[in-house]
């Protein structure tokens, strides 16, 4: 039995979507205060406080309306920069790359 070296190319992508809250708050920097688009704010922000241009910046996923609030002074030990990162990180989709199949069959010609 020999190996044919004929083969056939299958590009397969994967998956593609939001990342799951799981992976992106893992460390449990954001709370989520809405369902309805999801809404967070960092913990130890207060609910109360004003979240407009002025005080911070929203960060919205414009694929699935997710949204994150990042205060201008930063909060709890996190800097702005480090939580604008991090909202960042949150609101990009995961694009898996192409991945190449090849399906090798046996020849039994000799």
């Amino acid at each position: 039995m020999k190996l044919a070296g004929r083969k056939l190319d299958e590009t397969v992508e994967h998956g593609r979507g939001p990342v799951p809250e799981s992976e992106w708050n893992g460390t449990r920097v954001w709370r989520r205060i809405s369902d309805h688009p999801p809404t967070y704010l960092p913990f130890g922000y207060g609910s109360s406080l004003p979240c407009n241009e002025r005080t911070g910046t929203w960060v919205v996923d414009k694929r699935d309306g997710k949204r994150l609030f990042v205060p201008n002074n930063g909060v709890n030990g996190y800097s702005h920069a480090v939580l604008m990162a991090d909202a960042q990180a949150a609101t990009n989709w995961r694009f898996r790359s192409k991945i190449t199949i090849m399906n090798l069959y046996t020849n039994n010609d000799p």
